[in-house]
């Protein structure tokens, strides 16, 4: 379930939306709602969109002033309020109206004050009408290297972990592929999630191993990560000396005329160039405090290295350890090198 706005913010969004319907300047409710739109989470964008939309009425077309409203009263369109406030974009990216989107889009410029907003950007990049994708593709190539590392990588989450289920992207957009190459952006993923411990972390290092962002920081992320599996996807691709990613489903026949079938996930893989000393490796995560690092190796060890001396002094270190897992998968190494004698 996404996040739902405060009625803080909705309030605010429903006095804009209401100036804007009635041609009165937006200045001051903007200036209240910059700052609690800023602190909205990235990963909520999907949830938020519709809820900024619908609080603010932004799905309606603002009805022309009158004659005497034109003339004798202050009336501002939602064009003129845009030209006047360029940071209203940040509100109408979320409109209804494409038209609308588009504008709004044009008129972001400079370097961008949120995660929230580079996610609104994104967004809007697998957005149904084809000229408001290209207009957030612009934007993005416009604002995003002018913009923060430590922002962009807050908001570059969402693309790594949800970019291959949007259907109107056959490959990810040029400036979102620029933003990825950046050593600060890099950097500042890379901290994220050595730092924290969230299963939003797996999936963004999962992918990023994909597409070989994180394959000179792999070292880094197995000695200093939080999370144990990040440890153990990390020690996996450096004493494989590759990285394997799921492409995919298949489905073969168990027993055709009984119809039962099995689907598994098809593998891919790639090399990874890196000179590690794999022994200092494996004693690394043989000694490591979770079970999960400890497990790892053990499957190294029965991977690659079943019949060798070295493998069953491992082995026989870890008999006594505290995780059953890994005391079977010691005792298998051990039973296997006896069966070769």
């Amino acid at each position: 379930m996404g996040e739902s706005l405060s009625e803080d913010i909705k309030s605010v969004l429903r006095n804009i939306g209401t100036e804007l319907t009635q041609g009165r300047d937006v200045g001051a409710s903007l200036l209240n709602l910059r700052p609690m739109l800023h602190e909205l989470a990235p990963k909520s964008i999907a949830s938020c969109s519709y809820q900024i939309a619908h609080a603010a009425t932004l799905y309606r077309r603002h009805e022309k002033p009158t004659w005497l409203e034109r003339n004798f009263k202050k009336w501002l369109s939602v064009t003129e309020q845009l030209i006047k406030y360029p940071q209203l974009a940040e509100v109408l990216i979320f409109h209804f109206d494409g038209y609308i989107r588009e504008k709004a889009l044009q008129r972001l410029v400079g370097a961008l004050p949120s995660a929230f907003i580079c996610a609104a950007i994104v967004w809007r990049a697998n957005d149904w009408v084809p000229q408001v994708r290209a207009a957030a593709e612009a934007c993005a190539a416009r604002t995003f290297p002018k913009t923060d590392g430590k922002i962009l990588a807050n908001a570059m989450g969402g693309i790594l972990t949800d970019q291959e289920s949007w259907g109107r992207w056959n490959t990810m957009p040029l400036p979102f592929q620029e933003v990825l190459k950046r050593p600060d952006v890099i950097k500042a993923i890379c901290d994220q999630i050595i730092s924290t411990a969230t299963s939003a972390n797996s999936a963004v290092f999962r992918y990023a191993l994909k597409i070989g962002l994180f394959d000179q920081q792999l070292p880094l992320i197995f000695k200093s990560a939080k999370q144990p599996s990040l440890r153990a996807l990390s020690f996996n691709a450096l004493f494989d000396g590759e990285i394997r990613w799921p492409e995919g489903r298949r489905t073969y026949w168990v027993d055709k005329p009984l119809g039962i079938s099995r689907t598994i996930s098809e593998m891919k893989t790639r090399p990874l160039f890196l000179d590690i000393n794999k022994d200092h490796l494996l004693l690394s995560a043989l000694n490591d405090k979770s079970p999960v690092m400890r497990r790892a190796a053990m499957a190294a060890l029965i991977r690659h290295q079943i019949i060798s001396s070295r493998a069953q002094e491992f082995a026989q270190s870890m008999l006594s350890d505290r995780s059953k897992a890994v005391r079977e998968r010691a005792q298998f190494i051990l039973s296997r090198c006896a069966q070769i004698g």
